[in-house]
């Protein structure tokens, strides 16, 4: 959001590979906000989880998740595109924390 305004982004999603709206809300708007963008998940096995997310019908980026056998790490993988037309790749690595 700009000017650092903080949002948060809802999505409610059956893991049967449709697509799915997103919602948007942030301070400034107080009730969410359906997007141009959608999202549909399926799940790979017992600890992967694929999805791709869209905008307008078109394909903007696909990601994996993956939960660690042992329950303690989730791993993201993002490939998307930007304003560009070029790729990207993030990596996103969290630890669960003790309790």
């Amino acid at each position: 959001m700009p000017n650092g305004q903080e949002m948060m982004v809802e999505y409610v999603v059956g893991y049967d590979g449709q697509d799915y709206p997103i919602f948007v809300s942030s301070s400034e708007t107080k009730a969410p906000i359906r997007l141009d963008d959608t999202v549909s998940i399926r799940r790979v096995d017992q600890h992967t989880v694929s999805g791709v997310f869209h905008n307008h019908g078109n394909k903007i980026s696909e990601f994996t998740r993956i939960v660690s056998k042992d329950k303690q790490s989730l791993y993201v993988k993002i490939v998307g595109i930007d304003s560009t037309g070029g790729q990207t790749l993030t990596l996103l690595v969290y630890d669960r924390s003790a309790t």
